[in-house]
């Protein structure tokens, strides 16, 4: 029921673009700068939460109507603020190390995807439909892991990280993404069917990555979700994990290829 409820904004932001997109999506930075400052024993998280909103939000801003390369500046000039308010804390050294490292990390680790998201709908022309087919890779894979880890169990991915995963649920992620990638050439009635399957399950595993790297992250702040803000799911970021990393992934693809290239989709 939350991931229904959920995928309505979304979709809606992603379909309509600009102005939609931009605040739906600072609204979720807004909201992943609060879970991941929650995650450290900081002293003053709602002023480095409001720093962190002001960085991801201004990226958002500068990706809309600059580009992503100026969007980069103003996460760099964000990592320093947050720096700066994480070791003027009144507490030892030792103390303030780890919670600036992590904050810092967070700024990277929250913001490239940010500006990823907002380059892949707003930078590439009208990239509704690559982040549309970006969606279903993300979470028709999340669907088959889920469906295919339940059913058949058996030997785990990563027990150390994530005891619930499973070589099936990966598996069965890389099928649904495979599903998803010959639907999508079957609606375009065009494209390279083989290229843009290969894309979809480049894609799932690195999302699959991003999910087992946010529980490692978790591990090591000592908690089990980042937040209790959607029942059932956790947090906003244990959601939006294995979109995150993929949309990086595949901003980072395009931007080399010069854009998505026409044989994909």
């Amino acid at each position: 029921m939350s991931a229904l409820f959920l995928a309505p904004p979304a979709l809606f932001a992603v379909y309509f673009g600009t102005p939609v997109f931009e605040a739906v999506l600072v609204l979720c930075c807004a909201v992943l700068a609060w879970e991941w400052t929650g995650l450290w024993n900081v002293r003053r998280p709602f002023l480095i939460t409001g720093v962190m909103t002001a960085t991801f939000g201004g990226a958002v801003a500068a990706t809309s109507m600059l580009g992503a390369v100026p969007a980069l500046g103003v996460l760099l000039v964000g990592a320093v603020a947050v720096l700066g308010i994480a070791i003027a804390e009144p507490r030892d050294s030792d103390a303030r190390a780890k919670p600036a490292l992590w904050l810092i990390a967070g700024t990277a680790y929250l913001g490239l995807p940010i500006v990823a998201l907002t380059w892949i709908r707003l930078g590439l022309g009208d990239g509704r439909g690559v982040f549309l087919w970006l969606l279903a890779v993300v979470w028709i894979g999340d669907i088959g892991a889920y469906v295919l880890g339940r059913t058949f169990g058996g030997p785990r991915l990563a027990v150390s990280i994530s005891p619930n995963k499973t070589w099936a649920g990966f598996f069965g992620a890389i099928a649904g993404a495979t599903v998803v990638g010959v639907a999508t050439v079957g609606l375009m009635r065009a494209g390279n069917t083989a290229a843009l399957v290969a894309a979809s399950v480049v894609l799932v595993i690195v999302a699959q990555g991003g999910d087992l790297a946010e529980s490692w992250v978790k591990r090591r702040a000592g908690v089990k979700d980042t937040s209790r803000l959607i029942p059932g799911h956790g947090g906003l970021l244990d959601r939006l994990d294995g979109l995150l990393a993929a949309a990086a992934v595949l901003a980072l693809g395009a931007g080399l290829m010069g854009g998505v290239p026409t044989a994909w989709m």
